[in-house]
């Protein structure tokens, strides 16, 4: 199998050839979630810098553990799990609360009056989100931003998906308590 059909393969068969010695194929994964890891540490760190480390350690540990992956799980719920245990142990070692400044704006293109509105918003929203425990940013930044199904939630958390739909819900519902 050379390189160009990598791109055609699943994640699962992709990390299969890797398994089978033909490290130099990790490269295509790296390549097809360094982004939206990246993004996905970002919100939970509000630090590029620690984002990029968290994905780096991230893609270190599943190159290291790729024999251990479960073929049963989507690999892309298993590699955000590494990623976002990465990211919590920064969170632990820096030991202060996440703010969620990059924040991105959802909608583009908008004209100056709704982009100072919407500035502010996402300023209000901002404050909020870093009020909020590191469990309920996580499963709204995966639902909302990540767009992850419950199952590849419960995945990545390692939560029952009842587990999970409950967060999402008592975080909306503190999110607009703070609103009123």
């Amino acid at each position: 199998m050379d390189k160009p059909r990598l791109s055609q393969l699943s994640d699962e068969a992709v990390a299969d050839y890797v398994r089978r010695g033909h490290g130099d194929a990790y490269a295509e994964l790296v390549k097809r979630y360094k982004k939206p890891l990246l993004r996905y540490a970002r919100y939970l760190l509000n630090n590029d810098e620690d984002a990029r480390d968290a994905v780096q350690e991230g893609f270190i540990a599943a190159y290291k553990y790729l024999n251990g992956f479960n073929a049963s799980m989507k690999f892309s719920s298993w590699l955000y799990r590494i990623v976002h245990n990465q990211a919590i142990n920064i969170v632990r070692k820096r030991k202060n609360t996440i703010s969620t400044e990059d924040i991105p704006e959802i909608i583009a293109k908008i004209n100056h009056e709704e982009a100072v509105e919407k500035r502010e918003l996402k300023r209000q929203l901002d404050t909020n989100m870093a009020k909020l425990p590191t469990k309920y940013r996580s499963v709204l930044t995966l639902y909302y931003i990540e767009e992850k199904s419950y199952q590849e939630m419960s995945d990545i958390l390692r939560l029952p998906i009842n587990t999970i739909a409950t967060h999402i819900s008592r975080a909306k519902q503190q999110l607009r308590k703070a609103y009123q």
